[in-house]
């Protein structure tokens, strides 16, 4: 009996410290999820889980490149063998496009959970909701020191929002300029109504002292005229008048004459 349970401990004791061996299996990329404005620039982080002791892999970041466009990665402080351990390439395909990361450090010095790399992308002008950051590895494998693993991903969103939120600020702002912009409306369509009636006043003033002036012209033209029409008649008349005592006389003369004569 006490040789039995001697046994059942050992094994017990085996198993607990071989467990530490089978999680060093395991191997988790996560994305970070991000909230950013149209047209702006934003980072996404892909974080390795602990205990990976990732030896070499080729993962793909696969992103809509309608909604983001790739600018550059940079490698995170885990990774001890820096930048010499990492190369990537933004690919472009008809159905899809993503960022190929090739990981390979011999060492295995990549060991502790932490930032594996940050991939920076500029969201375009037009994209608006949320757009998926997915993950995968070339060949669903991937190289840890305890040997070949599948790993595991928790892909990332990006919620792109509008670059002009309308808020109660800019809502407020927008009553502002809009009941000053009415009011500026009303006292220039108020200015030119003002000046109309005016132009309107002038012009019927102008027109009336025109018409008035007309109309003196008018008498004044009749006036010369009919005095004109008086002055010729007592002309003519004048000269009738004087015409015909010229003759009575000539007349009386010429009697006279006769009756000395006799």
């Amino acid at each position: 009996m006490k040789k039995f349970i001697s046994l059942f401990l050992v094994f017990v004791i085996s198993t607990v410290l071989a467990l530490p061996s089978f999680a060093a299996k395991s191997i988790k990329f996560t994305v970070s999820d991000s909230e950013v404005f149209a047209g702006d620039e934003f980072t996404v982080d892909i974080f390795i889980s602990d205990y990976s002791q990732l030896k070499s892999a080729t993962l793909l970041v696969e992103y809509d490149k309608n909604a983001m466009q790739f600018l550059d990665l940079n490698v995170g402080p885990i990774v001890t063998a820096g930048s010499d351990a990492v190369s990537f390439k933004d690919v472009q395909n008809s159905s899809k496009s993503y960022i190929q990361i090739d990981y390979n450090d011999s060492s295995a010095s990549l060991s502790t959970a932490g930032k594996f790399v940050s991939i920076t992308f500029v969201a375009s002008d037009t994209a608006v909701g949320e757009k998926d950051i997915m993950l995968s590895v070339s060949g669903n494998k991937a190289i840890s020191k305890t040997g070949t693993v599948t790993p595991e991903f928790d892909n990332g969103k990006i919620n792109i929002i509008n670059n002009n939120p309308v808020t109660e600020s800019n809502t407020e702002s927008s009553s502002v300029e809009s009941t000053a912009s009415e009011s500026s409306v009303s006292e220039n369509t108020e200015n030119v109504q003002n000046t109309s009636q005016n132009i309107t006043e002038n012009s019927t003033k102008n027109i009336d002292e025109n018409s008035s002036a007309d109309k003196n012209d008018e008498e004044s033209q009749k006036r010369i005229i009919i005095g004109s029409v008086v002055t010729a008649i007592i002309v003519i008349a004048a000269i009738l008048f004087e015409t015909k005592c010229n003759k009575g006389k000539h007349k009386k003369n010429k009697s006279k004459k006769r009756k000395t004569r006799r």
